[in-house]
């Protein structure tokens, strides 16, 4: 079982192909997942129950199961520019200001570590081959992944199941895509117990609750 709060990179190899020794895992959102944050994590955190419409309820699931995680263990996660203007659709201005705000609260509380420290990962060299992004889907896909490569994220955390075809050819350049189940399942394999986070630390840490008052902030609760 792992010990945490860090996580040991050998026992994660399939969540970070390249780091070594122990640190954060980071994962960047795709826009989809930063959207059921905003239609569900209120419910989420309260422990209310969910209706979920026009997407799996498994996800909406593991994605509280992944803010639970991260209450106890060194997940980072990320929320690149490129969200801000990722939209089919003309929005509203209130939407548009709800989305402004959440991802400044996101960024702000999502990145801290358990120390309270919101350094970034290092960065690598901005460049995916051509050929890498030309499989994506048209559009909007093609500037967030790479954005989400380029700033060191090791996990790109999405339900689109046209990114998620591609993970493989990703994987190659070192970049991890999964669904909120995928990462969740890939933890629990590593040896996490997902459903227990104080009781398998035993070395006295405590949640960070001003992390979860932040995350609930985004949204006016």
């Amino acid at each position: 079982m792992l010990a945490g709060p860090l996580f040991e990179y050998d026992r994660i190899r399939d969540l970070v192909p390249t780091r070594q020794g122990m640190g954060p895992v980071w994962v960047a959102w795709d826009t989809n997942v930063l959207s059921l944050y905003e239609r569900y994590v209120a419910a989420m955190c309260e422990g209310d129950e969910l209706t979920v419409l026009g997407t799996d309820p498994n996800e909406v699931e593991a994605l509280s199961t992944l803010i639970f995680v991260w209450l106890w263990w060194d997940l980072r996660f990320i929320i690149v520019d490129a969200t801000a203007t990722d939209t089919k659709n003309p929005r509203p201005a209130a939407l548009v200001e709800q989305r402004d705000r959440a991802m400044e609260g996101l960024r702000r509380a999502l990145s801290l570590g358990l120390d309270g420290d919101g350094e970034d990962p290092e960065p690598r060299i901005p460049y995916l081959p051509p050929r890498v992004i030309a499989s994506l889907p048209k559009g909007h896909d093609r500037v967030m992944v790479p954005d989400a490569f380029a700033v060191g994220a090791d996990v790109f955390l999405t339900i689109d199941k046209g990114i998620l075809k591609r993970a493989a050819v990703l994987r190659d350049q070192g970049l991890v895509v999964l669904p909120p189940t995928g990462l969740v399942d890939a933890l629990v394999e590593a040896g996490l117990d997902v459903e227990s986070g104080p009781r398998q630390m035993g070395n006295g840490l405590a949640p960070d609750l001003g992390h979860m008052s932040a995350l609930l902030e985004t949204l006016g609760v």
